[in-house]
Order: structure tokens, then C-alpha cells, then sequence
């Protein structure tokens, strides 16, 4: 194989996949099958064994991660598709879709067309950087709503995300959560009121309900990544 002037053997190819700090794969690009991949894609998409996912093509795992990826394996079918048409490298960023524990996850994408000995394109490389940590967590909160469709999963998916199911009594409401997120970020009662167009004493009661709901010191309730 090579990739632009240089040739990649398989051995090399297959290294650089295990090497790599995020999901990674190699298909062929004549059937879309799996010929390596490392073991953080095999757990995105719900595989124990990196070998399950030999031979098989996106849309054989779409049959059990549709409700997870929604239309995310006709995306990856048409980034495929385009790779082969251009035969040049091929950018995604934010791309979002659900992991098997139901998280939300946030990757940038990147597949690179690799060539044979012979500088034609047989394989695609694919390698995509988990970047969910680098969005605030009112933005991913959203992305919790939108994906749950406001129900009250979204919220426990979410306190569950950043680690807070042992912080509460009881779950919080959605305007809670909302109401402690943008505290963090603006501090006073003023400045969360203006960010979410409510009156002072409506962010002062969401407050005083959330703090009946925390266990220990809601002074040092903080929630991240």
C-alpha cells in the first residue's frame, strides 16, 4: 500500500491502527469489509472481540446500532463512496451519534485512501478523535436532549456522563440541570437569569429545589467531564 509517496506495508498499517489514540480501522474499499480495526472502535460500536468485526461492512453493524447511530451508517456509506470517487482524503468533524452505553460522542473524522504497490486505491484508513470533552457542558447537554427527545432518559444518561449519580436524593428536573450548569459558568443569579431568559427569583427557586435534592455540600457541587 501507499500513501502518497510512501509504501505501507499491512504490518505497518495494522501497528499504526493499535497505536492510535481513538478509534481506528481499515476496510477494502471494492466490498466495505473490515480487514483491521483497533479495540476502542470494536467497543464504540459494541463489539467485545476486535475479530467480530472482521468481514463484516457498516451496515451489518447498523442492524444492531441503528437506534444508537441513527443515520450514521448511510453517512459512512457516502463518505466511502466519495473516497473512492475523489481517491483523496476525506474530513468529518463533529460527528455525533450514541455509544453503546448511551452516551453521547462527539468524533472528527478523517479516512485516507491507501494505495498498492501497483498506485491504485484498494483500502480506506479510518481514524476518528473522541473530542466530546471539549465541549462545554451546557452545548452537551443539548446534544443529550435533542438525541433523547427532552424525556427524562436524557437526564439520567447525562448525571450518569459526568459521573453525578451518587450526588443527588433524586433526580433533578431538566430546568435544574440547566439552572446548575449555567451557574457554574455565569456565578451569579443575575447573570444565569439574563443567559436563560427567566426572571431572578425563577433561577433562585430552581436552586433552592436543587439543593434539597444534593447530597452533601451543595456548595461544592460541580459537575464536568
Amino acid at each position: 500500500m501507499q500513501r502518497g509517496n510512501h509504501l505501507i506495508t499491512l504490518d505497518f498499517a495494522e501497528r499504526l491502527i493499535n497505536s492510535f489514540n481513538g478509534s481506528a480501522h481499515l476496510k477494502e474499499l471494492s466490498s466495505g469489509k473490515y480487514f483491521f480495526s483497533n479495540q476502542t472502535n470494536a467497543t464504540n460500536i459494541g463489539v467485545s472481540n476486535v475479530q467480530e468485526l472482521i468481514g463484516l461492512t457498516v451496515l451489518d453493524i447498523d442492524q444492531h446500532m441503528r437506534l444508537n447511530w441513527g443515520s450514521l451508517a448511510s453517512k459512512i456509506v457516502m463518505f466511502d463512496e466519495q473516497l473512492k470517487f475523489q481517491q483523496a482524503e476525506i474530513i468529518n468533524d463533529r460527528q455525533i451519534s450514541l455509544l453503546p452505553n448511551g452516551f453521547v460522542a462527539i468524533h472528527n473524522m478523517k479516512k485516507l485512501p491507501l494505495r498498492n504497490a501497483l498506485n491504485k486505491v484498494t483500502w480506506i484508513l479510518t481514524m476518528s478523535e473522541q473530542v466530546t470533552n471539549r465541549l462545554n457542558l451546557i452545548e452537551l447537554y443539548r446534544l443529550y436532549q435533542h438525541l433523547y427527545k427532552h424525556s427524562k432518559l436524557s437526564i439520567q444518561k447525562f448525571i450518569s456522563y459526568v459521573k453525578a449519580e451518587d450526588l443527588f436524593y433524586e433526580l433533578p428536573t431538566d430546568a435544574e440541570i440547566k439552572t446548575l450548569l449555567y451557574r457554574q459558568r455565569y456565578h451569579t443569579v443575575k447573570a444565569v437569569a439574563e443567559q436563560m431568559l427567566v426572571a431572578p427569583k425563577t433561577v433562585s427557586s430552581h436552586l433552592a429545589s436543587l439543593r434539597a435534592k444534593v447530597i452533601g455540600d451543595f456548595s461544592e457541587l460541580y459537575l464536568d467531564h
